[in-house]
């Protein structure tokens, strides 16, 4: 049986206050360019996936708050793999439709890229595929599924399209929009490596565990960036 003093004092307050902190401040940033904003196919996109970020970062954060082994524990803990499924997909019709359109984004389009995140999402909650459980601590590490080497693919895959579309766009851009996608281009090259090493890539091919809240701490980073990029008329 688990000591609740010792559970209690393994508790790593500092990472919940700091994603906790994050994670508002992003979910305040996504509410302000819904309701601040004019809308437009490019801010909607950079909108909800700032608002699957800020959910990311939560649950990562105040999901530590929970008793391991719990089943609410286990839900949040599944949860933080879902919100992250549908960040690169949101950022990716954000960059066709930033700073002009490079293909038209029409219902389909947006049906067909956010098709394989919802079938995660399905998988998550309904089957042990991708994630079986969580180890009996507050970081909760994952246990996981035998296709969750599919979830990786699918997120590596994603984050490259985005590189791809940035570097099709890149020629034909000229002044102030050339320098703001090449800053677009090195904000979610740092930002994206962080996450996707710290948090997807080295817990599940290897033994290395570096502290898990650096990749949705760097969100922060990424988004400030993305945010001048977008506000910047001239």
């Amino acid at each position: 049986m688990v000591d609740n003093k010792t559970v209690t004092m393994s508790i790593p307050y500092f990472d919940i206050i700091l994603l906790t902190i994050i994670g508002l401040l992003e979910l305040g940033f996504a509410l302000y360019i819904f309701t601040k904003y004019q809308r437009s196919q490019a801010i909607t996109f950079f909108g909800l996936a700032v608002l699957f970020i800020s959910g990311w970062v939560l649950t990562n954060g105040d999901g530590m708050l929970l008793t391991p082994g719990s089943a609410a524990f286990e839900l949040v803990g599944k949860a933080t793999f879902a919100f992250a499924a549908f960040i690169f997909p949101f950022f990716y019709l954000f960059i066709i439709a930033f700073p002009y359109q490079s293909a038209q984004i029409g219902r389909r389009l947006v049906f067909f890229v956010l098709l394989t995140p919802a079938v995660i999402i399905g998988l998550l909650f309904f089957t042990d595929s991708l994630i079986k459980d969580f180890g009996n601590t507050h970081v909760g590490t994952p246990l996981y599924g035998p296709y969750f080497i599919l979830y990786v693919i699918y997120c590596l895959l994603i984050y490259g399209l985005i590189f791809v579309e940035i570097f099709l766009k890149m020629p034909r851009l000229e002044g102030m929009r050339r320098w703001q996608m090449k800053l677009l281009m090195i904000a979610f090259f740092f930002s994206g490596v962080i996450g996707l090493m710290v948090n997807l890539i080295l817990p599940y091919f290897s033994e290395i565990q570096l502290n898990y809240w650096l990749g949705p701490a760097s969100s922060f980073i990424l988004l400030g960036l993305i945010w001048y990029i977008v506000i910047r008329k001239n």
